[in-house]
């Protein structure tokens, strides 16, 4: 619930040992909280959306974000 969200976060979980999430085998969890109270906001979190599609849908780019060893590492790899 957007409402519930005071900041927005992403947090990121890159598992051991892949999971079946309906089919397919998952091995990084994406936890999206936004805020969007606003216009403003809410134009902001249409363009992440574009722009985090884009990033992770490439296996590369996915690679990428399995080999990083710290949180600090994976967040200078989103905003470059």
């Amino acid at each position: 619930n957007m409402m519930e969200v005071n900041e927005s976060r992403i947090a990121v979980a890159i598992l051991e040992q892949p999971v079946d999430w309906s089919g397919d085998l998952v091995d990084v969890v994406f936890l999206l909280a936004v805020k969007m109270t606003s216009n403003y906001e809410i134009r902001r979190t249409k363009q992440f959306y574009k722009d985090f599609l884009l990033l992770t849908e490439s296996s590369e780019n996915m690679d990428t974000i399995k080999r990083f060893d710290s949180a600090f590492s994976i967040y200078q790899y989103f905003i470059r």
